[in-house]
């Protein structure tokens, strides 16, 4: 699915939401559900009680997510 390990979230990682609302969201917990589907758990940067869950072929979609550089955050 991904180039090489280094591609794959994991945790520790920023993201900002493409669209209307550029959120800033960083990766909590990387797991696979019962189907063995690899999805990745996000806070939000600026309100840790919000969390959201989505697949890692969401959060590595250029037209959902895009990876945000260490100076960004």
């Amino acid at each position: 699915m991904f180039r090489n390990k280094t591609d794959a979230p994991k945790v520790g990682d920023r993201y900002i939401s493409v669209g209307r609302d550029s959120i800033n969201w960083e990766v909590e917990l990387v797991f696979s559900d019962p189907n063995k589907i690899p999805h990745a758990r996000l806070r939000r940067i600026d309100n840790a009680s919000i969390q959201r869950t989505f697949s890692l072929a969401a959060l590595t979609d250029p037209d959902m997510f895009r990876r945000m550089n260490p100076v960004e955050g």
